[in-house]
């Protein structure tokens, strides 16, 4: 998704929690420590809130991330993720992630996984646009994954790094493998346009490159297709 739809979405969904709940942005902006005027922006769609500063948004309306940054018919009565099922948790997948210059757009949908799952309330979903090269995964493949902290086992992980662009990070699906003081990273084709390719890097440039990390704990296939 391009920054400027971006910014006027969580905008139009900003307005109607604030018509919703009957408070005004001057209070908001208050409670949440930031200047009025850069509240303001936001509620204008002149600029984004950083990610963290999303978060405080989000927890302070107690909606979800994805609720301020997806157009969403129902905000009025908005709910978190935990609650949009009493046994499920719904999950944004991304479909698909196109470059059109500086711009990103991006394309997701949403799947629901049981709430039992370790790590479902803190999960991310990718389809995945090609087979891997085994193949072991198929085009088509939903692939949800929970956060991690550390690389505690070789695997399949979703990595996510930031080139300079803390909104919209690259993701990577790739089979990550400690070797000899190393960490070697084979991409398994999540998305072909990116030319992702091997990598051999130190712990160090590795904890440096992939900021979030996440381990799957679902592979959802359609075997009708």
């Amino acid at each position: 998704m391009r920054k400027r739809e971006q910014r006027e979405i969580i905008a139009v969904n900003l307005k109607d929690l604030l018509k919703s709940r009957k408070i005004t942005a001057k209070q908001v902006a208050k409670d949440l420590n930031v200047s009025y005027s850069t509240f303001g922006d936001w509620t204008r769609a002149r600029t984004l809130p950083s990610p963290n500063q999303l978060k405080d948004v989000a927890d302070y309306f107690k909606v979800s991330i994805a609720n301020l940054t997806t157009l969403n018919e129902d905000l009025i009565n908005p709910v978190s993720d935990s609650e949009v099922l009493d046994s499920k948790i719904r999950i944004a997948v991304l479909e698909t992630s196109e470059q059109f210059g500086e711009e990103t757009n991006r394309t997701i949908r949403w799947e629901y996984i049981p709430k039992f799952l370790p790590g479902a309330d803190d999960s991310i979903g990718i389809m995945l646009n090609d087979d891997s090269m085994e193949p072991e995964y198929h085009k088509g493949d939903i692939i949800i994954a929970k956060k991690v902290k550390y690389l505690n086992t070789n695997g399949d992980y979703i990595l996510e790094s930031y080139d300079g662009d803390e909104w919209l990070p690259s993701i990577q699906f790739a089979r990550v493998i400690n070797k000899g003081g190393q960490v070697i990273i084979t991409p398994l084709n999540i998305d072909n346009e990116k030319c992702y390719v091997p990598e051999r890097l130190t712990e160090e440039q590795y904890l440096k490159k992939y900021k979030n990390k996440y381990s799957i704990i679902r592979l959802i296939r359609d075997y009708t297709k």
